[in-house]
Formats: structure tokens, sequence, C-alpha cells
């Protein structure tokens, strides 16, 4: 059975880390630093609860340069 607040537990940290992250290295670093963990076109291996850490820190990097354009 998927735990959703578990997942959704996992996506806000992944959330508030990212958002450090562009606020202590700046968006261009951050992302860097996103595509070398997760490199494009690679299939994703980790976990489901991982998998929603990502899409938070995905979701940060997306509207932290949103807001900057």
């Amino acid at each position: 059975m998927i735990n959703k607040e578990k997942l959704k537990k996992a996506y806000d940290l992944g959330y508030r880390t990212m958002q450090i992250n562009i606020l202590d290295i700046g968006v261009s670093y951050a992302l860097d630093m996103f595509n070398y963990t997760y490199p494009a076109g690679e299939p994703y291996k980790g976990s489901l609860e991982s998998y929603y850490y990502m899409k938070g820190e995905f979701d940060a990097l997306f509207n932290a340069v949103e807001e900057a354009a």
C-alpha cells in the first residue's frame, strides 16, 4: 500500500532542500547539481519515496527559474 503522507513528506523535504541549495549556490549551480545527480535520458532506478524527493527538488528549481524570468 502506498503511504501518501510519507510521499508528501519526501516531496516537501526535496523541495526545501533544493530551495536551500538555490539560496546557497544559485539556480545555475543547483540545476547543474540536479542534472548530475539525475542524468537526462537515464531511467530512474530509485524508490517511489526518493522519486517524490527528486520531484520536489525539480519543482523548486522550476519555480525558481519561473520567478527569475
